[in-house]
């Protein structure tokens, strides 16, 4: 059994560890600049870092009735890959799938890879690592939205205070895991701690 709130907390202290979380100036993906810039491959490439994202964003679905989980590539997909793992592990399978940036030009000429439910109109889940303005979110949402799926449920490993979650959260169930605030310091923003503290996970076995 893994404390949710240990997970959390070590989720916090791997960010700051791996080099996530970087001070300098920045131009972001919206073309605003920053004094800060959260580089999240250096936390969800790494061992531990995988594992605590995907254990802490499992736990948020478990007692969902998603039947998928999925975002844009590449930023998700390390996540992705965890919480189906643990998902399979855990008794409630997962599949996962994602959005490319661009429809593919040859073979299957995809613009979602991986699996998404048989049935139409089924819930899944959309995550992303980073929220800034939500423009990645948003994208993801409309193709799998687009192929005949319901959103219900979308989760961002960290939100910045750059508008884009508060407009999420008007449309979607949306939970942000982390968040950072107008200085750049770091803080968990995961709501009701205690009802996940309760549940049980089985994690990934020990290397």
């Amino acid at each position: 059994m893994r404390d949710i709130s240990m997970l959390l907390h070590r989720a916090k202290e791997l960010m700051v560890e791996s080099g996530a979380l970087l001070t300098g100036n920045f131009t972001l993906s919206s073309g605003k600049q920053s004094h800060y810039y959260i580089d999240s491959k250096m936390f969800t490439l790494t061992p531990e870092g995988s594992e605590l994202a995907g254990e802490i964003i499992f736990a948020l679905l478990a007692k969902t009735d998603v039947e998928a989980v999925g975002g844009m590539a590449h930023s998700a997909i390390p996540i992705i890959t965890m919480v189906t793992n643990l998902s399979y592990r855990n008794g409630k399978p997962l599949p996962g799938f994602y959005v490319r940036e661009e429809q593919k030009e040859h073979g299957t000429r995809k613009s979602i890879e991986g699996c998404l439910p048989r049935k139409k109109g089924a819930k899944v889940a959309v995550i992303d690592d980073v929220i800034t303005t939500g423009g990645s979110v948003r994208k993801a949402v409309g193709a799998v939205e687009e192929a005949g799926y319901v959103v219900s449920k979308v989760i961002a490993l960290l939100e910045r205070h750059e508008g884009g979650a508060d407009n999420l959260r008007k449309k979607f169930d949306f939970t942000s895991v982390f968040a950072t605030d107008e200085l750049g310091d770091l803080y968990i923003s995961l709501p009701g701690l205690e009802e996940l503290r309760s549940r049980p996970l089985v994690s990934a076995p020990a290397k």
